[in-house]
């Protein structure tokens, strides 16, 4: 789950930090499958929310922001899903345990996606409906975390990431659908 971290770099001295490790690729893997080629979409996320298909905590064993659930992942909603449906319900449900993991550190006005969820649109704009008023934005650079790593292992200050916007998508029935998801998740 989340934890603060002091930094010791001289542009925030003693200042607490959010911090959240995560399995998301490895979850992401296992409901869409290691070998999957195809790109999830906000429209296959959607309909995947239309229809009520969803991935319940968690698919490794450690259960992530969902407490006591490690090893318990399931799919419910359908009894067969296409390959290209799991990428999507791979995305949809990675960007929900992103915004619990984000909401249970606290409120922030900003968050920055880096790494491989970067380049998954879907994953971002998913993210960004779930967290209405918050901005959130995905870097450009791959090695955004190990120039943050090797900032504060140094001392220095890192260089400024370069970040774009993400547009917020329509997602029809999005609230209740998370809410729903939340309910099943937890019982």
């Amino acid at each position: 789950m989340g934890r603060a971290i002091r930094s010791p770099t001289r542009r925030c001295p003693g200042r607490l930090w959010p911090a959240r490790g995560s399995w998301g690729g490895e979850e992401y893997a296992r409901i869409a499958g290691r070998d999957n080629p195809h790109r999830a979409s906000v429209a296959g996320v959607a309909a995947l929310v239309r229809d009520g298909v969803m991935a319940l905590p968690s698919f490794t064993d450690s259960g992530g922001p969902v407490p006591h659930r490690g090893g318990r992942g399931e799919i419910l909603g359908t009894s067969s899903i296409m390959e290209e449906a799991l990428a999507n319900l791979a995305t949809l449900y990675t960007a929900q345990m992103t915004s619990v993991a984000l909401d249970a550190l606290g409120r922030t006005e900003k968050v920055v996606v880096d790494g491989p969820f970067a380049t998954n649109i879907a994953f971002l704009q998913t993210l960004c409906a779930l967290m209405p008023g918050r901005r959130i934005l995905r870097a450009l650079e791959a090695q955004g975390t190990a120039l943050g790593s090797a900032s504060l292992a140094i001392g220095a200050a890192a260089p400024e990431p370069r970040i774009d916007p993400v547009a917020t998508p329509d997602i029809p029935g999005l609230e209740a659908y998370h809410h729903h998801w939340m309910a099943a998740a937890i019982a």
